[in-house]
């Protein structure tokens, strides 16, 4: 039996959201490196698939389902069995000066890297899908980019604030039920 570390992830089930690509990739690899099982979601099953096969059908699995949409989150969440953590790095990032954003670009990037974040997440414990005190986790991944306020850069660092902000509240709501909440 494996040494237990205390970044082990053994016996561990993780949700990770924008996993066929980018940070979300590279954080179901480093949770199968670290012992874990991992399930990712995103738009591109063809991504997924090749997440799967290089990882290990023993050790991940995906949904592939478009965030964008309830349907998409009601998938994911009815897809998921019990789970130890919930990393969310879906996202996407529109470049736009104040003068030129119209609703649409606006509601765009709130949809993914907000609103779906929330929605999914209050499908997850609706549903009790996040094991209680068993030191669960979910971390959401924000930007510093938030908190510096880089020209042209406001449809996603509001979102990610947005995200932010809403961390606290979410760690306040669950730390009786011994879950973690980290951006």
């Amino acid at each position: 039996m494996a040494e237990r570390t205390p970044f082990s992830l053994q016996d561990k089930h993780i949700l990770v959201t924008g996993a066929s690509s980018g940070i979300g990739l590279s954080i179901c690899k480093s949770i199968v490196a670290a012992g874990g099982k991992v399930t990712g979601t995103a738009r591109r099953a063809d991504l997924l698939a090749e997440m799967v096969k290089e990882l290990g059908e023993d050790r991940s699995s995906f949904i592939d389902a478009d965030l964008a949409s309830d349907a998409g989150i009601d998938k994911v969440a009815a897809g998921i069995t019990e789970i130890n953590g919930f990393v969310y790095a879906a996202g996407i990032s529109k470049l736009s000066p104040l003068k030129f954003i119209k609703r649409q670009s606006l509601e765009e990037v709130m949809n993914i890297n907000y609103f779906s974040m929330v929605l999914l997440l209050a499908q997850l414990t609706r549903q009790k899908k996040l094991k209680k005190n068993d030191n669960s986790s979910i971390v959401l991944i924000s930007s510093v980019a938030q908190q510096v306020g880089t020209k042209s850069s406001l449809l996603y660092t509001g979102s990610k604030g947005a995200m932010s902000a809403a961390s606290r509240v979410i760690a306040n709501e669950l730390s009786s039920q011994k879950i973690r909440v980290n951006t």
